[in-house]
């Protein structure tokens, strides 16, 4: 396809969003970014508050609950009647609006508009994924009870508000909503986001919602499929106001993915599990058979001389280094791939192995000295802890 015009902003950087090509009015006040439809709407919501595929909504809105008091602590007893007492507040009548809550600034939302082909979309998102990123099956943080109501805090939360000037038939408009969560998985994925959870990459924060909003008025879509000229702008729009939210919100960006402590921290490691290996007096492992073979470094690392501030500006020396970033990728996407059934044991250990024989070259070091070291089997747990020596090690090997 040709001739796609497509752009994104913030609120900050155009102050008053007006009125979208659906002739619908945005409204930013009392914590709330509200779109009222200037017409009759189809809609699907994830929101507890009129949630569902539905025809007689006259608005929707994104709320910001810390405006609600401190630790975005729902006003209400449950989440669905916070958004009523919400929608009350800002003169909505709660019977025909929708809503998302977040902790996020509405300020910092980003919108993002599509075209091509007279197809018109339009994002709007707020928030980001640092402090809830979770993968699909993680380990539930919470049980909702028919008994008794849970505390919810949508720390993180991801909201999109995504309007098409198309009509959509309510079994496409759930197609959509299936296409833009694949795009913002996929988009997630590309960007390497760590599960706050697991050693999983992030496929959402676990609070996400969405609300679509089609046209009723004009020939009517069926397929909203990634095969579809629609699919195709929903999944732009989608990933294109994802990725500059996530840049805005939490700097999600190359640099943040160019840091050990990033890269480490899906599997517990990073700065300060380091400083615990250098201070643990453990039985000997292959990790410390490795260390043995460089007496200088060695004695550095058992020397116990380091406080973990002095080591903190040891580490600096490696955590954004290009070869060791590069390095700590390959090696732990071996890991992946073997938790994942993909790749036998005895084939990470054989390519992992070669990885540190990789990087300890770059580096320098006499390749000899580990000849017979990173031959001999190792247990799985293992395995991590050879790359955290061979970061040590690379640590220690730089001149002081």
């Amino acid at each position: 396809m040709s001739n796609t015009v497509s752009r994104d902003y913030t609120l900050w950087e155009q102050s008053e969003l007006s009125i979208n090509q659906n002739g619908d009015r945005f409204e930013s006040r009392a914590g709330a970014l509200i779109l009222h439809f200037s017409g009759p709407r189809r809609c699907l919501s994830s929101s507890p508050l009129n949630g569902g595929v539905t025809d007689v909504l006259t608005s929707a809105f994104n709320l910001n609950l810390q405006c609600f008091g401190r630790h975005s602590a729902l006003s209400a007893e449950t989440y669905e009647e916070t958004l009523q007492l919400a929608a009350t507040k800002l003169s909505l009548n709660p019977q025909n609006t929708t809503a998302l809550a977040t902790a996020a600034w509405l300020e910092r939302a980003v919108v993002a508009e599509i075209e091509e082909g007279g197809i018109w979309l339009q994002a709007v998102m707020t928030g980001g994924i640092r402090q809830n990123a979770v993968n699909a099956g993680d380990p539930a943080s919470y049980y909702e009870s028919l008994e008794e109501s849970e505390n919810f805090y949508p720390c993180g939360t991801l909201n999109l508000l995504l309007s098409t000037n198309i009509k959509l038939s309510p079994g496409a408009l759930c197609k959509a909503l299936i296409t833009a969560t694949e795009a913002k998985t996929g988009c997630l994925r590309d960007l390497y986001l760590p599960s706050t959870v697991s050693p999983d990459y992030a496929t959402g924060s676990g609070t996400d919602g969405t609300i679509l909003i089609s046209n009723l008025t004009g020939p009517e879509l069926t397929d909203t499929s990634s095969h579809s000229l629609f699919g195709e702008l929903l999944s732009k729009v989608v990933k294109l106001v994802l990725r500059r939210s996530l840049l805005i919100n939490t700097g999600v960006c190359t640099a943040h993915f160019h840091n050990l402590e990033t890269l480490l921290s899906r599997y517990g490691s990073g700065q300060l599990r380091l400083f615990e290996l250098l201070k643990s007096k453990q039985p000997a492992t292959a990790a410390r058979a490795l260390l043995h073979q460089f007496p200088s470094i060695a004695e550095k690392i058992e020397s116990g001389e380091y406080t973990a501030r002095g080591f903190c500006q040891l580490y600096k020396r490696i955590q954004f280094d290009s070869q060791a970033i590069v390095f700590t990728v390959l090696y732990l996407h071996l890991l992946d791939c073997h938790r994942h059934g993909l790749l036998e044991w005895g084939e990470i250990f054989r390519e992992g192995f070669d990885l540190i024989y990789a990087i300890l070259d770059c580096k320098n070091f006499e390749l000899s000295e580990i000849s017979g070291i990173l031959t001999k089997p190792i247990e799985v747990d293992e395995f991590l802890e050879v790359l955290e020596m061979t970061l040590l090690i690379l640590i220690f090997s730089e001149k002081d």
